[in-house]
């Protein structure tokens, strides 16, 4: 299985975290997806775009 179809998903590496994101409009068409069936599923953790950045806020609170 690929990581990411091309024209539809694309992914980043980050310290510590990969990053993917896939068309809005071609979603039905995203390898992301196939993830759920993978072994590896059970150990990891999805967030959203506006949950991670309020993560980051909350832990930048907690700092000051």
């Amino acid at each position: 299985m690929s990581a990411a179809k091309e024209g539809v998903d694309q992914a980043f590496t980050g310290d510590g975290a990969l990053y993917f994101t896939r068309l809005i409009s071609r979603a039905s068409q995203s390898h992301l997806t196939r993830i759920i069936s993978l072994p590896i599923y059970q150990s990891i953790t999805i967030r959203n775009w506006n949950t991670t950045t309020k993560l980051l806020n909350m832990m930048d609170a907690a700092r000051d």
